[in-house]
């Protein structure tokens, strides 16, 4: 069993406490008996990773479940407050190599995590842990979860979605965690100017040239009022590319592949000129 004690964090599903067990200091996690809190009971069995946050033991008692956990020191937000950005390539790996083994991890077992964010990101000594899996769910998937300003761009256009979306979340808190600049909503677009990923702020060189264009891709995101009603859709010259299409341009082979492709293209029209 487990002792509770002081309360360390709160939110939309229930509450953290400091504990004890079997002499041990835990952090206990205290939530309603929903078919949520079970999923995610469920979904932390199914994963043993380092980079992942464990469970020791889940409690059913009248109306709630608690989950018994290892005790963190904080959360990542409260790291980059406390140390600065990891504005360093070396520091910026040694944190985000974690991360991505323990979405690699996720994705393996066919899992979606829907919700990677500094706030789910705990840390324990110098090891970073991927927490809070009550979001989590299996591929193909179409409603929409999680934090809006990190949806991925198939996600605010309520299109189906995978795996991919985590790595677009996974990008947004690289970037947090590099220049610890807190996403906002802004727009992100693929520039080949400033990157794979260009958040529309002032530091980035394309800055006036995103600015021009923010209207036509920020789309709209319903409101719990008109959920009901079909999604209009803009008129927009412009499309924002889809996680997944995000990726494939970044894949060096994906690349060559473009460029064989277009010189292909180039002699041929060459030849036929001659002709």
């Amino acid at each position: 069993m487990f002792q509770m004690g002081e309360i360390l964090g709160e939110g939309s599903f229930g509450r953290v406490y400091r504990g004890r067990r079997h002499g041990q200091a835990v952090a206990v996690k205290r939530t309603m008996l929903t078919h949520h809190a079970i999923h995610e009971v469920d979904m932390l069995r199914l994963l043993e990773h380092p980079n992942i946050l464990s469970l020791h033991e889940a409690i059913v008692e009248t109306d709630y479940l608690f989950m018994v956990m290892p005790l963190c020191d904080e959360d990542l937000n409260a790291f980059l407050r406390r140390e600065g950005p990891r504005s360093q390539p070396s520091r910026l790996f040694r944190v985000m190599r974690q991360l991505a083994a323990a979405l690699t991890e996720c994705h393996r077992q066919r899992i979606v995590h829907r919700d990677i964010k500094p706030a789910n990101i705990l840390r324990r000594r110098c090891r970073f842990l991927l927490a809070d899996f009550g979001l989590a769910a299996q591929p193909l998937l179409t409603e929409p979860a999680g934090a809006i300003v990190y949806w991925a761009p198939e996600q605010r256009r309520l299109e189906p979605y995978d795996t991919s979306v985590d790595l677009w979340a996974l990008g947004l808190v690289a970037v947090e965690v590099a220049s610890r600049a807190h996403c906002t909503g802004t727009p992100i677009f693929f520039c080949s100017s400033c990157g794979l990923l260009g958040i529309l702020t002032r530091n980035c060189p394309c800055h006036s040239h995103h600015r021009q264009r923010e209207a036509a891709v920020q789309c709209d995101i319903p409101s719990a009022s008109t959920q009901s009603e079909p999604p209009r859709k803009k008129l927009n010259k412009f499309r924002m590319p889809t996680s997944r299409e995000l990726a494939l341009r970044a894949c060096p082979r994906c690349r060559e592949l473009r460029v064989a492709k277009a010189n292909s293209r180039g002699k041929s029209r060459e030849s036929e000129a001659r002709y």
